[in-house]
């Protein structure tokens, strides 16, 4: 893909949990969509769930989209999402840290894959998400965390990390 996204003015992370509920699919594709079309880059993980919806609502809006592995490069992960790999890497670009070839790090791998979306982004939408994960893999150090509303349709809640804003869209599956 083009890497020349990863320098876009407007890039905002989409993340959420593998296994969404149909209200937080659908959040992730209304919140891509407007993001997209209001020329922001959608950044995410490859992820199945929301991840993926996250790509592909900037890719139904003919935007590009940014797509971090936690893996190798030359691997896809879930298998599944090959072909969405392939339409990202079209329109927008895939990165990782870890070069062809090398073994893949386990669990260790998608944290810093986070890193990376939450480094590239000027902001981060959780759409849903564990409260554990949350606490481990993206705010940590922080001093403050107020309730995740039900729905997006409530305030959003608004924390600072590390001169990002990351944005609790809705609530927490289980």
């Amino acid at each position: 893909g083009d890497t020349g996204w990863l320098n876009a003015p407007a890039t905002v992370g989409i993340v959420g949990t593998r296994k969404p509920t149909e209200y937080g699919l659908r959040a992730a594709e209304d919140i891509g969509r407007g993001l997209a079309k209001a020329g922001a880059v959608i950044v995410s993980g490859l992820a199945e769930g929301l991840d993926s919806a996250g790509h592909r609502a900037a890719l139904c809006e003919r935007s590009p989209t940014i797509g971090i592995l936690g893996i190798p490069i030359d691997r896809t992960y879930p298998t599944i999402n090959r072909p969405l790999r392939k339409e990202i890497e079209s329109n927008g670009c895939i990165i990782s840290e870890y070069p062809p070839k090398s073994e893949p790090l386990g669990k260790y791998g998608f944290l810093q894959r986070n890193r990376l979306i939450a480094a590239l982004s000027a902001a981060v939408v959780v759409v849903e998400a564990k409260e554990k994960w949350c606490m481990l893999s993206w705010y940590d150090g922080l001093d403050d965390l107020s309730p995740m509303p039900p729905a997006i349709t409530d305030i959003v809640c608004k924390y600072e990390m590390q001169s990002k804003e990351v944005c609790m869209m809705c609530g927490r599956s289980k």
